[in-house]
């Protein structure tokens, strides 16, 4: 099966297409034995009577194209601002523990 670089910025899918991957490959294998080695085996391995083995690519084949987008500069404040928050708030339920006030 061809391995590709992902060619979106979807964060989701580029940690579990590997499984779309997986699902579709096992589909290909006939045997319950040989799907059983091909999840639990090296990357890469595959039944010899499809192929066998499989490195993984050298390189990028082309680079991948980041589309622009900047934010407006005061939802980078308004971002800070909530972080800080957050972290206060954390720091005050953290202080108010009866774990450490024994």
């Amino acid at each position: 099966m061809d391995h590709k670089t992902p060619q979106q910025w979807n964060a989701a899918w580029a940690n579990f297409s590997h499984y779309d991957t997986m699902i579709r490959e096992m589909k290909m294998i006939p045997s319950v034995k040989d799907k059983f080695r091909y999840m639990f085996n090296k990357p890469g391995w595959f039944p010899a009577s499809l192929g066998g083995y499989r490195p993984a690519p050298k390189s990028i084949a082309r680079p991948i194209k980041i589309q622009g987008h900047r934010h407006p500069w005061l939802l980078n404040y308004y971002v800070l601002f909530q972080y800080v928050v957050c972290l206060a708030h954390f720091a005050f339920l953290f202080n108010q523990s009866q774990i450490f006030h024994q």
